[in-house]
């Protein structure tokens, strides 16, 4: 459910054209109904019907996880930080260490192997194993989001369209869903990606064909580019705290799985120069699905906005706002690093030696050698806030290589989509 914002855009597109659409959810979504409902309403959005999928056999379960972890050592450029993560959280029985160790020393041998092992699995789970349960008969296209969670159950459709003829797409869900999570249990007819990073992962990682592979872009931040739905500035709570009428400085909260107790670390780094940000008001933006972190925070000259809310209730009006009003935004390593480059807002990274995933992780790396700065220190900081108060430059480079085809995804979805309809 949490998902439905990053699809809000290709709906619409859909609905617009004169297509009716139905969504399928995991049932244990359920309880949620009234939820979604209220989400689909707030946004005028109207389908066909809501349909819940039963859970996954434990076989199939585990047939996911064996490819989800696969798919790390198949890739010459092994994640070992996040093969260790998934490994573990996916409950596979294997000796993670001696796993690496290997893979580390004989990686020619075992990406061979994980590569063949993934494509043996996926067509003995397409033509010998898996059997349909949901008739797509009467639907032209399904389309899938994100379809490589640890227990997604989404992918079987890709699983039915394939078994039942129907024309088949996944769009890739965020910038970071496919080097730190699973894999799809069965490649679709297309697959979305973001942009080179994406695709590089797609073939090298997950082990799909390259001439099914779209980098068109990402569909959630194109909410920022539609004129019809751009919004006027309103960030009256933060004038409220902000009396003084300083320029605003954006701080970027990143999940609990890159770093841990996020607000000390920034209480630590601005105390030992907070007297030399006077001239700055620091706005903190938590990541909405790590906003506890901050819920005794209370600094002088800053302000955590917002504060309690989930991605399912901000406002784009007010992220929009947010980030439009500020002079420049940083953090450690996060997706909304991509909201402030849809928002023209200049954009870097501060490093943080004690960061679990930062300069490890190959999303991350992609940014920096996109062209998005880093800091290492204090004095760096204000040299950078202070060069961007003066000059507010944001690179359009950045953007192209990070969001390509900015304000036009949906229509090179849609389009793609048509091709393999007809």
């Amino acid at each position: 459910m949490e998902h439905l914002p990053y699809m809000e855009e290709i709906f619409i597109k859909f609905i617009e054209e004169g297509f009716s659409i139905t969504l399928f959810f995991d049932e244990a979504f359920g309880k949620n109904l009234k939820s979604i409902n209220s989400w689909l309403l707030n946004r005028k959005i109207v389908v066909e019907d809501i349909r819940f999928m039963n859970q996954n056999s434990p076989l199939l379960t585990k047939i996911k996880h064996t490819l989800g972890a696969l798919t790390y050592l198949a890739d010459n450029n092994f994640e070992k930080d996040y093969f260790r993560r998934f490994t573990l959280r996916s409950k596979l029985d294997i000796p993670i260490d001696k796993v690496i160790i290997i893979r580390e020393k004989y990686f020619k041998i075992t990406t061979f192997l994980a590569k063949l092992i993934i494509k043996l699995i996926r067509n003995i789970v397409v033509n010998f194993l898996y059997k349909s349960k949901i008739d797509l008969h009467t639907f032209n296209l399904v389309l899938v989001t994100p379809g490589n969670m640890i227990n997604s159950v989404e992918d079987n459709l890709i699983l039915e369209a394939k078994i039942q003829g129907i024309p088949n797409v996944i769009c890739a869900l965020s910038f970071d869903n496919l080097n730190s999570k699973g894999t799809t249990i069965c490649a679709p007819d297309l697959y979305f990606a973001w942009n080179e990073h994406h695709r590089s992962l797609l073939i090298n990682r997950h082990q799909i064909a390259p001439n099914t592979i779209i980098m068109s872009g990402s569909l959630y931040f194109e909410r920022y580019s539609l004129k019809e739905r751009n919004y006027a500035s309103n960030i009256l709570e933060i004038d409220k705290f902000n009396s003084n009428n300083l320029s605003i400085v954006l701080y970027l909260g990143s999940s609990a799985n890159v770093v841990k107790n996020e607000s000390d670390f920034l209480k630590s780094f601005l105390n030992s120069f907070w007297t030399e940000m006077k001239n700055y008001f620091l706005v903190i933006r938590p990541h909405p699905a790590n906003f506890s972190t901050w819920a005794d925070w209370n600094e002088p000259g800053t302000i955590v906005y917002p504060k309690n809310l989930g991605l399912l209730e901000r406002e784009n009006s007010l992220t929009q706002s947010v980030f439009q009003n500020s002079i420049c935004a940083f953090g450690i390593n996060t997706s909304a690093f991509l909201d402030a480059m849809s928002c023209d807002t200049p954009v870097f990274s501060l490093l943080n030696s004690t960061a679990i995933f930062q300069s490890n992780s190959s999303h991350y790396r992609f940014l920096i050698n996109s062209g998005m700065a880093e800091v290492a220190n204090y004095e760096d900081l204000l040299g950078q806030i202070n060069r961007l108060h003066f000059s507010r430059d944001v690179s359009s480079n950045l953007k192209s290589k990070v969001l390509p085809n900015f304000g036009n995804v949906r229509n090179v979805i849609y389009h793609e989509c048509l091709k393999i309809i007809d």
